[in-house]
């Protein structure tokens, strides 16, 4: 595999099907588990989990498409999953 550069070496841990993540350690992007709940079981009985999926594998999104989404969520008073590979970049300041 080619050694990736900014800001390739970001996108890659949010694109790559069949990579572990290096913060959360869940593969696949998250989204198998996310859709299942098997693997880790974040979600208990009388927890609710939504998902929100920006992009397609043949159309990607851009970081400031989920920065829109997300501080909108935040004013909701939405809790963000802890292992997700977004949520791992929030800035809680910000």
């Amino acid at each position: 595999m080619e050694r990736l550069k900014w800001p390739r070496i970001i996108r890659c841990q949010f694109s790559d099907v069949i990579a572990t993540h290096k913060v959360t350690g869940i593969p696949g992007r998250g989204t198998e588990e996310t859709k299942s709940n098997d693997v880790t079981d974040r979600y208990k009985c009388d927890e609710i989990g939504i998902s929100i999926e920006i992009g397609r594998p043949s159309m990607c999104t851009l970081l400031k498409n989920v920065e829109f989404f997300t501080k909108r969520l935040v004013k909701m008073g939405v809790e963000f999953e802890k292992d997700s590979p977004i949520t791992v970049i929030i800035d809680e300041k910000t």
